[in-house]
């Protein structure tokens, strides 16, 4: 007896895992095999309850699959124009550091010829023969 039922469950739980997977087991039939006062009754209404189950969860995921989906592609793109904006600032503040550095050593230079130029100048300041000394410096050459 045993045997008869194991050897018909077997083939029954395979057709009805392949024949409801691509849904063409309507409710109305696996209600009517599992109304019957059977033992695989309950097995069939073990398996429908996973069969639920398990189109739950599948929904589930794809919901937060679609969720996680578009975050990680506006993130991408967010991402992706931050890095470009820092690049191209990075070009420019470096294009500036180089500009800056040229002018700072201009004006050091300049800043030390006038500095030359003040001293040269201001030695002659207060005295009244500043022109007499130049003239004899002219001549000492």
């Amino acid at each position: 007896m045993m045997r008869r039922v194991y050897g018909f469950l077997a083939p029954l739980l395979l057709c009805l895992f392949s024949v409801r997977a691509f849904g063409a087991v309507s409710e109305a039939f696996l209600d009517g095999v599992a109304s019957n006062n059977r033992p695989v009754s309950k097995v069939i209404t073990l398996l429908k309850d996973m069969l639920k189950q398990l189109e739950t969860e599948a929904e589930q995921d794809e919901e937060i699959y679609d969720k996680l989906a578009c975050w990680c592609e506006t993130n991408d793109k967010e991402k992706t124009k931050s890095i470009a904006e820092a690049e191209a600032r990075i070009e420019m503040l470096t294009n500036k550091v180089e500009e800056l550095t040229a002018e700072s050593a201009r004006l050091n230079t300049e800043i030390k010829n006038l500095e030359q130029e003040v001293a040269k100048k201001s030695g002659c300041i207060g005295t009244s023969n500043c022109a007499q000394r130049e003239a004899t410096r002219g001549v000492q050459r």
